[in-house]
């Protein structure tokens, strides 16, 4: 007979790690929500009379699911875990035989954070794509643009379809010099209100072929500079 947990990652290190309910079984199916901010770190303990895990802690990024089985002779009595963000979720499935739940998908997903340079020059457009790979989806869930030129510029930040429909724009801020915005955001440009994708709306899907443009308009004559534009997304492979 299975059981099922889903726990709530309170512990933020390894030494407050937190425990597991009593499993007593022989395998153990973990996997970390895709909507966790950071990684989860599970480690087994086989002794149910131990008071600490009998392995080193693992990783689990947002969207893993990793199978763990017990040694000859013994059975996982606890699963201790930590995570690098509170309130992420961990769920758990414990049996003697095959897990039942575990579904196929044709998702496989990983979190990843897309960094780009850009390089401003005086009084010129800058456009910036950000195009999800074939093959793959991604779901956004923010990211952040830098201003490094020494005047004020507008930064919009648009989301488009494959084949170059603008689906609507996730920011549009005039940025001050050596400053930056990120979104999802509630600063909200006023000329394009009736344009901006809601935070409530994120994540947000985007197949191959779609694109996220970072767009830094000329702000006059200036010195321009190197700055960074960040994506973070969960990255799904589409077999």
């Amino acid at each position: 007979m299975e059981k099922i947990y889903t726990r709530t990652v309170t512990a933020t290190t390894q030494a407050t790690a937190q425990k597991s309910e009593y499993l007593g079984k022989k395998h153990v199916r973990l996997s970390a929500y895709s909507s966790n901010l950071g990684s989860v770190y599970p480690a087994l303990q086989y002794d149910s009379r131990g008071a600490k895990p009998e392995t080193d802690f693992d990783v689990l990024a947002p969207s893993d699911v990793k199978f763990y089985s017990a040694p000859k002779g013994k059975n996982i009595s606890y699963v201790w875990f930590y995570g690098a963000s509170s309130g992420d979720i961990l769920r758990l499935v414990a049996t003697d035989g095959a897990i039942k739940d575990f579904q196929t998908s044709k998702f496989k997903g990983r979190f990843t954070r897309n960094r780009t340079t850009i390089t401003l020059v005086n009084n010129t457009d800058l456009t910036t794509d950000m195009t999800v790979p074939s093959n793959k989806m991604w779901k956004i869930y923010g990211g952040k643009a830098e201003n490094p030129d020494n005047v004020t510029r507008t930064v919009v930040v648009f989301l488009y379809d494959k084949i170059g429909t603008q689906v609507g724009y996730m920011q549009s801020k005039a940025v001050t010099a050596g400053a930056f915005i990120i979104f999802p955001c509630a600063g909200i440009d006023a000329a394009r209100d009736d344009g901006m994708i809601s935070a409530h709306s994120y994540p947000l899907i985007a197949e191959a072929g779609d694109k996220v443009r970072f767009i830094h308009y000329a702000g006059g004559v200036s010195a321009g500079g190197v700055g960074t534009i960040f994506l973070s997304v969960v990255e799904y492979d589409v077999l």
